[in-house]
Parts: structure tokens; sequence; C-alpha cells
């Protein structure tokens, strides 16, 4: 007979790597459904080196996208929401499980650090905070423009550029292009819910499996 220590084992393994595999192929762009961006700056262009290395510059025309919902690539919980004056401006870090997303230059932002998000869910408002590198497109506020990057922790706690495709079904992403989301928005729970819903599907499951091994235990 196997031991159950041996099944219990495999079982969280086998999830882990199905969490992963599937929050990777189920990338979103960071703005709600329906809505059209343009790439002003792609990959390991310009200002786009090092972590930023994979980073995406997006807008739209004229001053259209200040003030536009920014919300999650993917499921995830805040790791950092503040104020870099002199280079981000307004942002929040956002751990997605395989990568940690960084949504840039926003108006504000409307999450706290530790706060469960769902994909879809609003993190803030782009604006152009910040460091600004205006084109004139928009005169009112210059430099507008969302800025999103993504990057993983390497098991020597060293922080790298990761590349976020196939997002919304998107690969080779490259400045000049529109691109539409089709990350819808999310519908979020009244704030008073009980601890079971504030869990995400995986830790539920989680949780769930631990119980069965207890059972098959006694």
């Amino acid at each position: 007979m196997i031991n159950k220590k041996i099944i219990y084992l495999i079982s969280i393994i086998i999830l882990f790597f199905s969490f992963k595999i599937f929050a990777n192929l189920n990338i979103k762009l960071p703005f709600s459904s329906g809505e059209k961006f343009y790439l002003t700056q792609g990959y390991d262009t310009g200002t786009h080196i090092n972590k930023d290395t994979y980073a995406l510059d997006l807008s739209q025309n004229g001053c259209d996208a200040y003030g536009k919902k920014v919300v999650a690539v993917a499921d995830g919980i805040i790791r950092k929401a503040g104020n870099l004056e002199k280079t981000y401006g307004f942002f929040v870090d956002v751990s997605h499980g395989d990568f940690i997303g960084r949504y840039a230059h926003l108006k504000e932002f409307i999450v706290n650090k530790d706060d469960l998000v769902k994909q879809g869910q609003v993190l803030g408002y782009i604006g152009n905070t910040g460091l600004k590198i205006s084109s004139g497109a928009c005169p009112e506020y210059p430099g507008t423009h969302l800025h999103f990057r993504a990057t993983k922790i390497l098991e020597n706690g060293t922080e790298v550029a990761y590349k976020p495709e196939p997002i919304s079904g998107y690969t080779n992403l490259m400045a000049g292009n529109w691109y539409t989301s089709d990350n819808h928005l999310a519908k979020i729970e009244s704030p008073v819910v009980s601890e079971e819903k504030k869990q995400g599907w995986f830790s539920k499951l989680w949780s769930n499996l631990k119980q069965v091994f207890r059972k098959t235990g006694d």
C-alpha cells in the first residue's frame, strides 16, 4: 500500500504546478475588457532595461487614457503600494504567483498591502506621476501612460525581468501597435465576507485536501 504521506506530497506538487501553469496561460492586459491601448514603448528599448526589460508602456490618443481603470492581470496579493516620486510615481506591486507585476505612474491607487485581488479587479487609475517623458500628445497631463512590468525572484533572491506572455492571447508585443483587452472587471463582494470566501480557489482546494487526508489518517 502506498504511504499516505507520499500520496499527500505528490498531490501538493501537482496542484502547485497546475496553479503556476494555469496562472501563466491566463494573464490578461491591465485594462478593462474592450479597451484598446497603444504600446508606446516595448521590450528592451529606451528606459526598459534591467528589471524593466520586459516592461510595457501603454496609452491612448491625446489624454484619453488619463483616469482610466488599471486592473489586475491575474489573481494575486498586494506586496507594495506607494509613491516613488522620482521614478514610478504612484505604483502598486502585485504578487501573481509565478511573477510580480508592477503598475506604475498611476493617478491614484485604491488597494493596500496584503490585500487579496482578483483578475480584473481595479487597482487604481492611469495618471502621469513620477518621471515624465512627454511626447506632447497630452498637454494637460504630460506623460500620461500606464507602465506595466513583470519580474520574478530567483532562488538566490535576485529579482529579474520576466516576459509576461501570452497576455490576452498576444505574444511578441511591439511598440506602435494597438492591443485590445479581454480582462473583464471582477465582481467584488461586500467587504464583510467569511474567511472561506476570502480564500482563492487554490487555497480552498488546499484546505479541502488537507481535511481529506486527516480523515483518511484517523
